[in-house]
This record gives C-alpha cells, structure tokens and sequence, in this order.
C-alpha cells in the first residue's frame, strides 16, 4: 500500500532584506491568527476533538523529537471570533544554514469545507514560520488527508514529493510472527534475531490508537 501524496514541500525565495528580521511569534492573515499552544492538556484536549487525530500530533510525539534533537512549538490558528480551525505542530532543525521545518500527522483542520478556506490558513501557517530563502517546509499527513485540505495546500505553494520512505508496508499478522520472520531476507531476520536476543528490549505487538499514543509517550519519557 502507498501513499499516494506522501510528503509536500515548499521552498519560497524572499528579498534579502527578510534575513534582517526574527521569526514571528503570531501571525495574522485575513482575520485568522496563529497562536502558540503552551500546555499540554490545552493541546491534548484540543486535538481530542478532531477524529482524525494521531500519535504523531500528539504532545509526547513531540518532546520525543525534541529530545532528538528537533525544536518543537505547537500553535493553534483562530479565526475572528476565537474559534480553532486548525492546529499543528512544528519541529524545526537548522543544518549547514537551512532550517528544516517538519509538520507530521496534520495540519489539523477544523469545519473548513473549502479549500479556499484552508488556503488561508496555510498562508497563516507560512507567515508564523516566517519561511524565507533558506526554509524548507515539510509536511506529511501519514495517511491523514482529504481532498480540500491537500487542494489548499498545494494552492499555498507546496509541490508533491514521493520517495521509497513515503510507501507504507502491510504485513498479514494473522498467521504469527514465526510466519512474518519466515517472509524476511536474512539481513532483516538477523537483526530481528539480536533484538529479541537482547535483555534490556522486549517485544510487544500495539493495537490500536490508545495504545500507540502510550507508546510515543513512553519514548517521549526515555
């Protein structure tokens, strides 16, 4: 199974004149306002309302990836009467003068029905990351999407970008994990022998969303 629009990138060339400013904290565009998100169970109970949701919006996802190394900030983007209509979450490096910016699993859209609409919003994402000559914008739904929101990102300047890391492998587990190891070239089976070998890992099959959420949590805690 792949997916099909896997990641979108932008890269947006600006006036020398922008590398003189600071990244925005906020940013506004046509009465929708980016706002940073400061508390976990403000975050946790926001994305608890959108049925689309995922580990990789999550707050522990997060702090797992800043403890790897990531910059992380959450924002929500409000439109003119306070009310959320979407929510993301950044995670920025910088390398050999670029800065990478990441959003996994979202952007999150709230009863945003056209892709006009998201559009907008994205314009606000932009500003708020303050994208410059240097900036390289990613986003990956991982199987999250629908059609106006994928419209209103591309309307925003995004470009499609698939690669071998953006297909998804299915496996049948119907049949036992002997079955699955069986199906391994011997690189793969020789890893998995020493990682079962190992006493400081253990193995466990996770079902479900509850359950991969506790587990990023768990990482998050390492």
């Amino acid at each position: 199974m792949a997916e099909i629009l896997g990641t979108l990138m932008l890269n947006r060339l600006r006036g020398a004149e922008d590398l003189l400013s600071e990244p925005a904290v906020e940013a506004e565009v046509d009465g929708y306002r980016a706002e940073r998100v400061l508390d976990e169970y403000v975050w946790e109970d926001l994305l608890a309302r959108h049925p689309l949701r995922s580990a990789y919006t999550s707050w522990g996802w997060g702090e797992y990836k800043r403890g790897s190394g990531w910059s992380v900030e959450r924002f929500r983007v409000v439109d003119a009467a306070g009310v959320t209509r979407a929510l993301y979450q950044t995670q920025t490096q910088k390398r050999c003068g670029i800065r990478r910016v990441l959003i996994q699993g979202g952007p999150l859209f709230f009863d945003c029905e056209t892709y006009s609409k998201i559009s907008k919003i994205v314009e606000v994402m932009l500003k708020q990351i303050d994208v410059r000559w240097n900036v390289v914008v990613g986003i990956n739904f991982y199987g999250f999407r629908t059609d106006e929101t994928v419209m209103g990102i591309l309307a925003s300047g995004f470009a499609p970008i698939l690669n071998r890391r953006n297909f998804t492998l299915v496996m049948d587990l119907s049949k036992g994990l002997d079955d699955v190891r069986a199906q391994l070239n011997q690189t793969a089976r020789r890893y998995v022998k020493l990682g079962l070998k190992n006493p400081k890992l253990s193995c466990d099959i996770v079902r479900g969303a509850r359950e991969r959420r506790a587990a990023i949590d768990r990482l998050a805690a390492m």
